[in-house]
Parts: structure tokens; sequence; C-alpha cells
């Protein structure tokens, strides 16, 4: 492991990389910064009032807050195809169609009230080998479909 050389005179947030590590003065001392936090590395992350628990996902041009960024039915819902799409459904006897065109590693979330006949249509994809629709008769919860184009399903995760 080669020397570490920090700056004789450092301005607070100023940065210093070496052996794969980065460190950033605070003004009386060298931290050490988690790898998963420099987000400022990502030239399209835009934070607006973050709160503990949200989390980002990329949707195929930006990065969205994923606790923000879902539908709310009260009617059937045909979802889009992106790399990301979720829906709570909020009124019972709804169906919920996924996405016609999925692309590999597509994913779609759906949560339910308090209700037992949300039916899931397939649009001409198997789910889970299976050419049929399912039906969520769990009432309150909540089921994730990955796509995977090498079985040319969508596969309970």
């Amino acid at each position: 492991m080669a020397a570490l050389n920090f700056p004789a005179a450092p301005s607070v947030s100023d940065q210093y990389t070496a052996n794969g590590k980065t460190w950033e003065w605070d003004g009386t001392s060298w931290n050490v910064v988690p790898a998963n936090a420099l987000l400022s590395t990502l030239g399209d992350v835009s934070l607006t009032s973050p709160t503990s628990g949200d989390s980002l996902h990329y949707n195929g041009s930006s990065w969205v807050n994923k606790l923000t960024d879902f539908q709310v039915s009260t009617t059937a819902t045909s979802l889009t195809a992106s790399s990301w799409d979720y829906v709570i459904v909020t009124a019972a006897t709804q169906t919920i169609t996924l996405p016609a065109s999925p692309a590999n590693g597509d994913m779609v979330g759906i949560s339910v009230g308090a209700f037992t006949d949300t039916v899931v249509g397939r649009n001409g994809n198997n789910i889970s080998g299976d050419a049929s629709d399912i039906t969520i008769d769990v009432a309150n919860a909540g089921i994730i479909l990955i796509y995977s184009s090498s079985t040319t399903d969508w596969r309970l995760a």
C-alpha cells in the first residue's frame, strides 16, 4: 500500500483519494467518505429534501425517489415498459395490466388495499411459466414481478 500524502493546507470539504479510498477535510481532520455517499459523482442526481428511508432508482432517463415515483389507482391501469413501475391499488375489482413489451430486468410492483380481487393481466407474456393472469387474493398484500428475457416471462421476486 502506498503512503498517504494528504495536502498540507486543505480547505473545508476538500477531498483526497488514494488506495481506492476517499477522505474529506472537515476543518480539523480527514474523514473517510463511504463509497456510497458520493452521489455528487452522478451528474443527473438532484436531491430535494431527502428524508430517512428514501431510495433512488434510475427509471431509464433520470434518478427518481421511489417513495414518490408511483401511481395510485382506483381504476383499471395499464403499466408502461420501463425499468420500474409501481402502483398502489385503492379500489376493489381492478385489473392491472403488465407492459406488453418489457425489457430484461424490468420490474413491476403492485400493492393492494383491503380486498382480494385485483387481477394482474399478463398482456401476452407468461407469469412464472403460466399463460394465465393472476389474482392477488390476499388483502393488503404486495408483489414484485421481474421480467426475464431468457425465460420470456414475468417472475415473482
